[in-house]
């Protein structure tokens, strides 16, 4: 597999059709329906894309050549798509290296229509930090109207309102996070400040 300055590489054991994403700092996302974006990212291997099966152990593989990466924040999904008619549990392994140096190896093991979301973040020293990453599955149904007004004011209107509010429905889905462990190198792996969200 070629190389670069930024390497994400998911690897995993199932005939399951898992998606490997990764976003960029201005926005831009590489995956299987978009091979390349303007900051150089490109996506080498799709392993088991639309429950194409693989011959060999499935690898999904997505780099910055030599000279192309670029220091801010970068997203990284993997949400499993399909079974592909495959029932076994799904163990995977995200490789993340930045400038030669891995800087994340984090089991992952989604359930159907699940999503493990970490980043990291490149300053512009070039010292990598890899953020937390967990689980996003599962959702329950909610009374919106009994939320709304059980709400903290400033979560709300800045942070939450604005973006998953419906406009037309009564209720509203919330998905449940399930934090994960990564595994990381000592190399410049520093802790990525964590975001707040609502909940």
């Amino acid at each position: 597999m070629p190389t670069g300055d930024i390497q994400v590489t998911l690897v995993w054991n199932t005939n399951a059709d898992l998606r490997l994403l990764v976003r960029d700092p201005s926005g831009q996302s590489v995956y299987d329906d978009r091979l390349t974006v303007p900051s150089g990212g490109r996506m080498f291997a799709q392993g088991n894309v639309n429950c194409t099966t693989s011959l060999t152990t499935p690898v999904s593989h997505i780099y910055w050549p030599t000279g192309l990466g670029r220091g801010g924040s970068y997203e990284v999904e993997v949400w499993y798509q399909n079974q592909c008619s495959d029932t076994r549990t799904v163990n995977a392994t995200l490789y993340i290296s930045v400038a030669g140096q891995q800087i994340g190896t984090i089991p992952v093991s989604p359930n159907v229509n699940g999503r493990f979301v970490t980043s990291f973040v490149i300053e512009p020293t070039g010292v990598a930090s890899l953020g937390e990453g967990g689980i996003i599955g599962g959702s329950e149904t909610l009374d919106f109207a009994g939320e709304l007004e059980s709400a903290p004011p400033c979560c709300l209107i800045r942070s939450c309102a604005a973006r998953s509010a419906p406009t037309t429905s009564s209720t509203f889905t919330r998905s449940t996070v399930k934090p994960v462990r990564s595994s990381m190198s000592v190399w410049n792996v520093r802790k990525a400040r964590s975001t707040p969200v609502c909940s």
